[in-house]
């Protein structure tokens, strides 16, 4: 039940972020958010597969 919460509060802070972002001054931003978003997330799920993680290093 913690992981399925954990998980609504990632999205609803990105959510946030977009919605802020297309309300403020910064409206240009929300396609690169809504591209950088979802890159880290798979980066981040990359990680757990050992003979994948070596080369996701290397990206940064």
């Amino acid at each position: 039940m913690r992981m399925i919460s954990a998980i609504r509060a990632g999205f609803g802070t990105s959510s946030e972020l977009i919605g802020g972002l297309w309300r403020g001054p910064y409206w240009w931003l929300v396609p690169v958010a809504a591209l950088l978003l979802p890159a880290a997330i798979l980066f981040i799920f990359l990680q757990a597969v050992p003979l994948v993680a070596p080369f996701v290093y290397t990206v940064f």
